[in-house]
């Protein structure tokens, strides 16, 4: 019986650092960021999906040879929300794309957005975001064009297309998607 008990007490207790620590792991995870923020924000954040994703996509340098010295015309504005699975794949891709090209700080505005997409509501409402991530591409104030959620070929090939001139459609504004 005494041997029963110690097990019992030694399993209940396995099992109450096992549920502590989950609860923990749950609880630090739930910590979304809002609002304006940087790319420091989520280079020093604890988000892991962020520095793995970040440190395994291999840029594809070739693809953006035509738009390597285009980075000060353009203002880009990347909405995103770190709860969101599209956000957590592409954003740490975009952010490496960036890096590449040398994309100063003071020309990409990253806003990131709440669950119900109601924050910050201003600026959604203003840039009709819908979907996330949304990357919009912006030269002397007017959208020149926008990514949505996906990519159509590669955020490379997007981004080159968009920047060089070439008609560019998002992939939710294409017929084979609105069909």
């Amino acid at each position: 019986m005494k041997k029963q008990v110690n097990f019992y007490h030694l399993l209940m207790l396995f099992f109450g650092l096992f549920l502590i620590e989950y609860v923990h792991c749950q609880q630090v995870e739930e910590r979304h960021l809002l609002g304006a923020i940087n790319k420091t924000a989520l280079k020093n954040s604890t988000y892991q999906w962020y520095h793995n994703n970040y440190e395994n996509y291999k840029v594809d340098t070739l693809t953006l040879r035509p738009i390597h010295n285009l980075k000060g015309k353009y203002l880009f504005k990347l909405f995103m929300a770190t709860w969101c699975s599209d956000s957590k794949s592409f954003v740490p891709k975009f952010l490496k794309i960036f890096d590449f090209l040398g994309i100063p700080n003071n020309r990409l505005e990253i806003i990131a957005v709440n669950k119900d997409k109601s924050y910050p509501q201003k600026l959604l409402s203003q840039y009709g975001v819908v979907y996330l991530p949304t990357l919009i591409i912006v030269k002397r104030n007017k959208e020149v064009n926008r990514i949505e959620e996906f990519s159509v070929a590669s955020i490379e090939k997007d981004m080159v297309q968009i920047l060089t001139s070439e008609k560019y459609t998002p992939f939710h504004q294409r017929k084979w998607f609105n069909n």
